[in-house]
């Protein structure tokens, strides 16, 4: 079944189209309180107005730099203002990049670490009562991180 809108409003397919997300992108975000559609049609489609284009953009590049859609949400509900606008989004930023030198650091230490583990595979001879799967030897230098520790890094626990 077709619905007929006015040009300057979108049926959430054909907004999905346009920016380039799947209509469940676009629910999510609802969802989320990221969008609101300004109106249903008698059948229940959401309709949205051409600004949401801007909205869902900015929503895109955040989150191409890492923020998260909470994070998202919270610039979008707590500014106030351009200066408001500014600082948050300054903060929102400085933070992302003092996340992004931390685990650049861990990744440097998984680096030097692996580096460490691949030299052992060259150097050291293969063990006769060792099998792989069953023995440690080879990652004896490997620093283990709390379990607590090892869920949040793989995002077990997110």
């Amino acid at each position: 079944m077709s619905f007929s809108v006015p040009e300057s409003r979108m049926l959430i397919g054909q907004l999905a189209a346009e920016v380039g997300v799947a209509r469940s992108t676009l629910r999510f975000y609802e969802d989320s309180g990221l969008l609101t559609p300004i109106t249903r049609t008698s059948a229940g489609y959401r309709v949205y107005g051409r600004a949401v284009v801007a909205r869902i953009r900015f929503i895109q590049q955040a989150s191409a730099l890492g923020l998260k859609l909470d994070e998202i949400r919270r610039l979008i509900e707590g500014a106030h203002g351009k200066a408001d606008e500014r600082s948050l989004l300054q903060m929102a930023v400085s933070q992302k990049i003092e996340e992004t030198r931390s685990k650049m650091a861990e990744l440097a230490s998984l680096e030097g670490e692996l580096h460490r583990v691949e030299e052992r595979l060259r150097q050291e001879p293969l063990l006769d009562y060792c099998h792989l799967g069953d023995c440690t030897c080879w990652f004896s230098d490997v620093k283990v991180a709390s379990s607590s520790t090892a869920a949040h890094s793989t995002g077990a626990l997110n």
